[in-house]
């Protein structure tokens, strides 16, 4: 499992932070894949035994590329809950896309969320150590090349399961992770909207809430950069902006 320090340091904090609380999860699993391995998985009601479990993860360079990811998905489905939860960290491509009906099926039988934490790709990681030799990487063959491939199948999947996929880089690794906090903050979350937009500027999306909302969490995914948001209450007036 190819995932920096950051990484598994943000993970067993929010698992400390949420120890004890009411936003505790009822129990913990966790599912490990590499190359050529996949497994163990893991199964806990006790957030310290998950900490210790995260703590003796052995963290590699980067070198397997692509991974069994999928293989990885599949056990933590079969050993979790209805409608939980599923957090996928990973920086590979699947290496077993076969197992994509089966995990389809899955997300279905379980309805189970799952969520696509990616600090990276195969292709990526090619084009680093072409540069490194003194290759040139034409960006639009790179960005096609990402989206036409392998990272569609983690798309299709979030979709199916009414999760989403979040990119970034490990330098920002708690702006991904926060994703989790998030999620476990809401412990009856409620999707008022969802869709994919347009590029361009000036799209308004109107949300209907009432007083009974105690707190509102909006989400942006963009392919490329951070998106400018603005929120404006009916009669208009600047409520946030980032």
């Amino acid at each position: 499992m190819t995932l920096p320090h950051a990484v598994l340091e943000e993970t067993t904090q929010i698992v400390q932070n949420t120890a004890g609380t009411a936003n505790a999860p009822y129990n913990y699993i966790l599912s490990t894949f590499s190359d050529p391995e996949i497994g163990p998985v893991r199964t806990t009601r006790h957030p310290d035994e998950m900490i210790i479990w995260l703590n003796a993860l052995t963290v590699h360079g980067g070198g397997d590329c692509p991974e069994y990811c999928f293989s990885g998905i599949e056990l933590a489905l079969l050993n979790c809950l209805p409608e939980s939860m599923v957090f996928v960290l990973t920086d590979a491509d699947p290496k077993d896309p076969e197992k994509y009906s089966t995990i389809a099926a899955l997300i279905q039988q379980k309805g189970a969320v799952l969520n696509f934490l990616l600090t990276g790709s195969c292709n990526s990681r090619k084009e680093q150590n072409r540069r490194k030799q003194g290759y040139f990487v034409d960006a639009n063959h790179r960005a096609n090349k990402r989206s036409n491939r392998n990272s569609n199948w983690y798309e299709q999947l979030a979709q199916e399961s009414g999760g989403s996929v979040y990119e970034g880089d490990k330098e920002n690794i708690a702006n991904l992770t926060g994703v989790i906090s998030v999620a476990l903050s809401n412990s009856a979350p409620v999707t008022l909207y969802k869709a994919t937009l347009p590029a361009g500027s000036g799209r308004v999306v109107s949300l209907e809430v009432d007083s009974a909302l105690l707190e509102l969490v909006v989400s942006l995914v963009a392919t490329n950069s951070a998106p400018d948001v603005h929120v404006e209450t009916p009669a208009e007036e600047l409520y946030f902006t980032t």
